[in-house]
């Protein structure tokens, strides 16, 4: 959720997008393979791996610092980082029921 209100808060991607992507996360949860936001948005090229990474460095700094709400400072913990050698398409192909993949 914190993520998807940064995106769109600095412009980074238009709602009718997001609200796709996030519908997109529930259908792979409700199939039982568990997705982020994150990872969607880089699949779909919405956001560049170092883009997500800084967006990610931005959100830690800002909210997990002292005296921010504890349930802020939750949210944005988790926020998960990604390294750079994983790639966000391959993670999501792995995510892919048969049916839709072909």
């Amino acid at each position: 959720m914190i993520l998807g209100r940064a995106v769109l808060a600095w412009g980074l991607v238009q709602q009718p997008l997001l609200e796709d992507c996030a519908n997109e996360v529930r259908r792979w949860a409700e199939m039982g393979r568990p997705t982020t936001l994150g990872e969607v948005l880089l699949a779909r090229g919405y956001l560049s791996f170092d883009r997500y990474q800084a967006i990610v460095a931005h959100l830690r700094q800002q909210y997990l610092a002292p005296g921010v709400p504890p349930h802020i400072q939750q949210a944005t913990q988790r926020v998960p980082a990604m390294h750079p050698d994983e790639d966000a398409m391959e993670i999501r192909n792995a995510h892919l029921p048969d049916l839709i993949v072909g």
